[in-house]
């Protein structure tokens, strides 16, 4: 899987003093569930003092309308800001590697193809899945799948 290294992005804002704070984990879930690129919560000051929470949604262009509304039925906002910006990231692939647990997928960073390898990361979820299903730490199995990428790359002799 390859990813652009460059794109255009939405970021759609709301400040939300009013809602209870139980029901933020069930909307973050239900926006990355739908597609968001990313989802957070930054703890606010609101006017009158109050304390509050600023929710942002970053997700693609073309999907502003749906989490826009999906805010505005979802919680007890009252208006988002939207706002467009650049974005720029590393190129990123998936390969998977085989650790004594089983495969493992693990994210290969760099500025662009064939470049340096900047970070390698072994995919969480999956480390807490394999984690849980043979009782260890999950640092077992994170530090073995990073072991076995940087092994895999190492032993790659460059061609001239």
């Amino acid at each position: 899987m390859h990813m652009q290294t460059y794109d255009e992005i939405c970021t759609i804002e709301t400040n939300i003093d009013d809602m209870n704070p139980e029901f933020y984990p069930f909307v973050m879930e239900k926006i990355l569930q739908q597609g968001a690129v990313d989802v957070f919560l930054t703890p606010i000051i609101m006017k009158k003092g109050r304390p509050g929470v600023k929710l942002t949604v970053l997700c693609k262009q073309p999907d502003e309308e749906k989490f826009s509304l999906l805010i505005l039925q979802d919680t007890s906002s009252l208006g988002v800001r939207i706002s467009y910006q650049n974005r720029r990231t590393l190129f990123r692939e998936m390969i998977t590697v085989t650790t004594s647990f089983g495969a493992i997928a693990v994210k290969i960073a760099r500025l662009a193809p064939n470049q340096p390898i900047l970070r390698i990361t072994p995919e969480f979820e999956q480390c807490k899945k394999t984690a849980l299903q043979y009782g260890v730490p999950i640092q077992n199995i994170y530090q073995e799948a990073l072991m076995c990428a940087e092994k895999m790359y190492s032993l790659k002799i460059p061609t001239e």
